[in-house]
């Protein structure tokens, strides 16, 4: 199995974790099975670390949550906001769990028990970290699309001068939104439209057939569209404002 090439930054102020970081890392370098390749830098201070992060000389950051430097409030904070385009594990003690919890929260992709750890805890977060931001930033960039044609969704509905109507899936094909040229032609609010099934959308349309009657379903254009897969041509009906 092809190696990985991985810059692993730890941000850790205590001498003696530093070392067995380092000791454990450099075990596990020598590993027939290991399957990463990797260089650890280190940062005594939140200071310190955010200059090599800047530098861009960090693929993943390993960091103690209870640098004397900073408060737990403050790491985490970073965390959320500078730290959210790379991978974090966060460094804490067995009494301090909560911190390790809260960190997670704020967007750290892991964390390890100084007490615990060994060379394999230490190479599975990271590998996991790195899995875990990259799998994070391909569904970011999915809601960003989503709410990007959410937000042209609501243009053309608010916008475009034509009747759309927009029903859910069956069985009911209920209605879940109508366009705004929809709303001023019938002169209804929207709340009349939601929830109607298709088969029954003529009556907050205020649609009726020339001769008077109730269109039946299957003579809906919307309900033929959706139920049968079939668009109706050069249907007549008589709309009738909600002032009649």
């Amino acid at each position: 199995m092809s190696s990985e090439f991985i810059r692993i930054l730890l941000v850790e102020n205590n001498v003696r974790d530093i070392a067995l970081f380092t000791q454990l890392m450099d075990t596990n370098r020598y590993r027939t099975y290991s399957e990463l390749e990797y260089s650890v830098i280190t940062a005594t201070t939140l200071k310190k670390g955010l200059e090599l992060i800047t530098e861009g000389e960090a693929d993943v950051v390993v960091i103690d949550l209870l640098l004397p430097d900073t408060t737990s409030n403050e790491i985490l904070d970073l965390i959320k906001e500078t730290y959210r385009k790379i991978p974090v594990v966060g460094l804490t003690t067995d009494d301090q769990m909560e911190i390790a919890v809260e960190a997670i929260r704020h967007g750290a992709q892991d964390y390890l028990i100084k007490s615990r750890v060994t060379g394999d805890l230490i190479e599975r977060a990271v590998r996991y970290a790195i899995e875990r931001k990259k799998i994070e930033e391909k569904l970011n960039l999915v809601i960003e699309e989503m709410e990007e044609s959410h937000r042209t969704l609501n243009s053309i509905m608010e916008n475009v001068p034509e009747g759309i109507t927009i029903t859910g899936g069956p069985p009911d094909f209920l209605i879940k939104t109508v366009s705004r040229y929809t709303m001023t032609t019938t002169g209804r609010p929207l709340e009349k439209f939601i929830g109607v099934p298709i088969g029954k959308h003529y009556e907050p349309y205020g649609l009726t057939m020339p001769e008077g009657t109730e269109p039946r379903p299957e003579q809906m254009p919307l309900y033929r569209a959706a139920r049968l897969g079939v668009v109706a041509e050069n249907v007549e009906f008589i709309l009738s404002s909600s002032d009649g």
